[in-house]
């Protein structure tokens, strides 16, 4: 698998796409899902980590094709992760990770700052990062390289710019990561400043990191099984079991929690007040180095991706996306449709070498 150069570049959303294409044209694609909003959970580097399980998620995500692009049928996106140092227990949202570049919907951004400070004492801390050494990662890499992806789905036609909140959690906490998830679920409620858009929430994060494989997998997949099935209440006493060094069913301490715990607890406290309940999940300890655990003898990282949805479509648009399912498989609409694959995959080839010999 190939590196992701910076987000943001034309090269790394081109790159993006091409794994995306290879993903939805393989025998094994996923079935696409149908929603208004839609919580995602990805690993921190969507292509290397868990043998490219994000990619599939990306490439399962409603699209349409308009102006014969595909491009996305969100409008609004939110992107959350975690930094790489453990400060305090804090995040940071807007220009505040991004910059003055252009990318963070202002207006979301302040309606976010002043529900935050609405809730007071009951809502997550946000952080200044204008005051030195409060923010010591502005930008994680977990959060940057999800950001082609987003430009891949997007399509030629449209820009992130402007359509982006990116929030960063500076350090990780049960409590942050529920009251995150209340703040974040707020922008779509009735009257909210997003309340006519669709969003997709992404939350950054990875599982456990250190165990044998074996152990590994056991408890990787208990924990994604919790993140999708239990309440938020469950899942963060589950959490604060493993993260002060007790044992939950044969997996014991920090260890086996996952990395990015808060991040995935924000994702599932958003999917239960959106009434986001079709899950499908992923589990993957899968890299390079890795590829059959049963016989791989040293520690490694887990990798899950996670997708929360609910199908708002009638049963009559249901039963037409079926018939135009069928249509797709077969004849001059499915030859169309492999053209326009092809289309874009040479789009993506063209923009990747025109990086290459800058």
């Amino acid at each position: 698998l190939e590196p992701m150069p910076w987000a943001g570049d034309e090269a790394a959303t081109a790159l993006a796409l091409k794994y995306m294409i290879t993903s939805m044209t393989k025998a094994s694609a996923p079935n696409d899902i149908y929603s208004r909003h839609a919580v995602l959970v990805v690993p921190t580097d969507p292509i290397n980590g868990g043998g490219g399980i994000g990619i599939d998620m990306y490439s399962a995500l409603p699209k349409k094709i308009v102006g014969g692009n595909f491009t996305t049928s969100f409008t609004k996106f939110v992107v959350a992760a975690h930094s790489t140092h453990q400060g305090q227990k804090m995040f940071a949202l807007g220009d505040d990770v991004c910059g003055a570049s252009g990318y963070t919907d202002s207006a979301a951004a302040n309606y976010l700052q002043t529900q935050i400070d609405h809730l007071g004492s009951l809502g997550p801390e946000v952080t200044n990062c204008s005051q030195p050494g409060i923010c010591i990662e502005h930008l994680a890499p977990g959060l940057q390289q999800q950001l082609p992806f987003l430009g891949a789905l997007l399509g030629p036609t449209r820009s992130l710019k402007g359509n982006l909140m990116p929030l960063m959690m500076h350090g990780q906490g049960i409590r942050l990561g529920s009251r995150l998830g209340d703040a974040l679920a707020s922008l779509t409620k009735a009257g909210a400043v997003w309340a006519a858009e669709r969003v997709l929430f992404i939350f950054v994060g990875d599982l456990s990191v250190g165990l044998p494989a074996v152990q590994a997998d056991v408890c990787d997949t208990k924990t994604v099984e919790i993140a999708t099935q239990m309440g938020v209440p469950q899942i963060a006493e589950y959490f604060d079991t493993l993260l002060s060094g007790k044992t939950h069913e044969g997996c014991q301490g920090p260890r086996a929690a996952p990395v990015g715990y808060a991040s995935i607890l924000a994702g599932a406290r958003v999917a239960a007040k959106l009434k986001l309940l079709r899950r499908r999940s992923f589990v993957s300890h899968r890299t390079k180095y890795t590829q059959d655990l049963t016989t791989f003898e040293k520690t490694v990282r887990g990798f899950a991706s996670m997708v929360f949805w609910d199908d708002t479509r009638s049963p009559g648009e249901v039963l037409g996306a079926e018939g135009g399912a069928s249509l797709l498989a077969s004849g001059e609409a499915g030859s169309s449709q492999q053209n326009l694959i092809a289309r874009h995959l040479r789009h993506a080839r063209v923009h990747g070498q025109v990086y290459a010999s800058r």
